[in-house]
């Protein structure tokens, strides 16, 4: 018998660490399935996986325990129609735990359904499930629990993680060309430095050729890298994890928040996208009964941008003064006079909630056009930045040949 150290998570979500006794590692996974355990790892010998055992022990990772928001939201669908149905809260869960396409899926339904039957709201059973509901989801359920009109507003909990997804994926699509096009000029520059023009360098010296000012400088940078690139490597990924901790930093993050919503061209695109993102916040939270002023707060805080913050702060302050919604928005000078008149008119109709998705809408599809006009222009000018890159580096070559050519003549 071998001992396996373990880390496993319970159908519960619990994490736990522990040994097992097997003839194998198959087995030693075998045993752990049989007690109702995900592993996520299983590591031979008596000791923890470390840095230090890592490469000396046989050992496996397993796959993801964390649901993909795709997952959340096809769990929020089956769930909405099974009540809608008429089938209750843990038979669903229960339901879609055994049917789900995925162990993560899995586990957060079985999760979901051992706290409600353990009392837990559907609300609270969400929250301690880390990183797979939004807030705004959850406040949304919590009316809904007390209210009894649960299937509706999973439907709206549905609508607005597909607009947030939307959102992304429009965003993550739109920058794929420019990143590709980046990475492939920095690797050939790169690869180029460091391992071509290096030799075609000792030929040129060997014949007593002078190089020009554009290969020598390419020579040297190349030369740098080569003999520094574990100082670079160690440094670069010591410089990701300290920007990771001061990112934590309060005053850290809102000085990168405001940079960043300052960046040329792209600026306005991203304080388009938080005012769409929040104003479809603050649209689904009315629609599912959700308190005016906790929607307001939540929609300041999914904002992202600090000064569309603020400004939410100052129309709570002053609809809770008695003004209009829509004058507070007015005043602030945040809101578009578009989003503006249609909370107008959704005040005097009593429509506000849909009038304000609608707002949030138009604001989303607007950002996306403008993110696409501004990359329609730079897609020109990182074809002029890799061509200048390409013909620096043929010149490089090329001058030192010309200058062979000409001391032979």
């Amino acid at each position: 018998m071998i001992s396996y150290q373990y880390e496993a998570v319970d159908r519960s979500g619990k994490r736990m660490k522990g040994a097992i006794q097997a003839p194998n590692l198959s087995a030693a996974e075998a045993k752990l399935d049989a007690q109702r355990l995900t592993p996520l790892y299983v590591v031979e010998g008596g000791s923890e996986l470390t840095v230090e055992n890592l490469s000396q022990q046989q050992f496996r990772f397993y796959k993801r325990t964390k649901a993909s928001p795709d997952e959340i939201i096809d769990i929020l669908r089956s769930l909405a129609v099974m009540i809608k149905s008429g089938v209750n809260l843990i038979e669903s869960l229960d339901t879609i735990s055994q049917h789900a396409t995925s162990e993560p899926a899995k586990q957060v339904a079985a999760q979901l359904r051992q706290s409600i039957l353990d009392g837990q709201s559907i609300d609270l059973a969400m929250r301690n499930i880390p990183d797979a509901f939004p807030d705004v989801v959850c406040e949304m359920l919590a009316v809904a629990d007390e209210g009894g009109n649960l299937a509706k507003s999973i439907y709206g909990a549905i609508h607005f993680m597909e607009q947030q997804q939307k959102t992304k994926t429009s965003i993550k699509s739109a920058l794929v060309y420019p990143a590709v096009l980046m990475s492939v000029s920095i690797v050939t520059l790169l690869l180029f430095m460091i391992v071509i023009l290096p030799t075609f360098g000792k030929t040129f010296e060997g014949l007593n050729v002078k190089l020009p000012a554009i290969t020598q400088i390419l020579l040297s940078t190349g030369e740098f890298l080569k003999s520094n690139i574990t100082s670079l490597i160690i440094g670069l990924v010591m410089a990701v994890i300290g920007a990771k901790y001061a990112l934590r930093l309060p005053k850290v993050k809102a000085f990168v928040n405001t940079a960043t919503y300052r960046i040329p061209m792209f600026g306005k695109v991203l304080q388009e996208l938080a005012l769409a993102r929040s104003v479809q916040t603050f649209g689904s939270l009315l629609e599912t009964n959700i308190p005016v002023m906790m929607a307001i707060q939540f929609a300041g805080r999914v904002a992202g941008y600090h000064p569309l913050t603020q400004a939410y702060s100052a129309v709570e302050s002053r609809v809770e003064n008695g003004d209009t919604i829509a004058d507070s928005m007015a005043k602030t000078k945040a809101f578009p006079a578009m989003t503006v008149q249609l909370v107008s008119v959704g005040e005097k109709s009593g429509q506000l909630a849909p009038l304000l998705i609608t707002a949030g809408e138009q604001s989303q599809e607007s950002a996306e056009r403008k993110m696409k006009a501004v990359l329609s222009l730079l897609e020109p000018m990182f074809i002029l930045v890799m061509g200048a890159i390409v013909g620096a580096l043929v010149l490089s070559i090329l001058m030192p040949l010309f200058s062979l050519n000409q001391s032979i003549k």
